[in-house]
């Protein structure tokens, strides 16, 4: 798998460093315990195994004021911001795997609630709090970049009105979809498209946020995109059709 931020090659190594920091940011966040010990993998392992115990009903509880001022700071962001919108993009290249099977996979992934599914979500990125479908919405609690505050938003899957990025036809698959508030506030969206490539896929991911958001804030989403979707990738290499 290569993956590519900015025209550049970006390692597991540096992935992997990202990816211990925003646990320990996480168990902050959740007010957990975690193993004493250096190894991501534990501590990885130690925070999913934490997530997967909470009932959406505890995790509200645990974090609803923080997403409370999220959502007024978010709110008070797109009403404010002037377009364009600022973009985090990533492409990924991968082998085993169509663009066709990819996008199959992904939707059952997304849309398809099992405990098994849950897990695979969850366990992506350590700033994942809950992915759950309604229908063909998605609602998604998790910390962009290097925000302070979790959000809570509402994808609403295949709606592209919203989305500036334009689709570009030589990717025939794609996932779209305009990100709101509860309140309907619009925050921006993602567009996420996929070819063939000879040795397999490529991936093309972009995530829209108001223009407001800090340029610090895009880069580290980038790496947030660069972590959760090697996972979701392999994860999704690894099914069987």
């Amino acid at each position: 798998m290569k993956i590519m931020i900015n025209q550049k090659e970006v390692s597991q190594e540096r992935i992997e460093q990202w990816r211990k920091r925003r646990i320990l940011k996480a168990a902050k966040i959740l007010n957990l315990q975690l193993p004493n010990t250096d190894n991501t993998e534990i501590l990885d392992q130690a925070l999913l195994k934490a997530k997967m115990k909470l009932t959406y009903e505890e995790l509200i509880h645990k974090i609803g004021t923080k997403l409370k001022w999220s959502q007024y700071l978010m709110k008070w962001a797109a009403k404010w911001s002037k377009k364009p919108r600022k973009r985090a993009i990533i492409t990924i290249f991968a082998s085993g795997l169509t663009a066709a099977s990819f996008s199959k996979k992904l939707e059952k992934l997304m849309l398809e609630k099992t405990d098994t599914h849950k897990s695979v979500n969850l366990g992506a990125c350590p700033d994942h709090y809950a992915l759950q479908p309604h229908g063909d919405k998605l609602e998604v609690i998790e910390t962009a970049g290097n925000s302070p505050l979790p959000t809570q938003f509402f994808l609403d899957l295949g709606g592209e009105a919203e989305i500036e990025e334009p689709r570009d036809a030589s990717y025939p698959f794609q996932t779209v979809g305009a990100a709101s508030l509860v309140n309907g506030c619009n925050i921006g969206g993602i567009r996420h498209q996929f070819r063939d490539t000879e040795k397999g896929l490529e991936a093309r991911f972009c995530v829209e946020f108001p223009s407001l958001c800090p340029d610090s804030l895009i880069k580290e989403h980038q790496l947030h995109l660069a972590a959760e979707w090697s996972r979701w990738i392999t994860w999704c290499r690894e099914q069987k059709e």
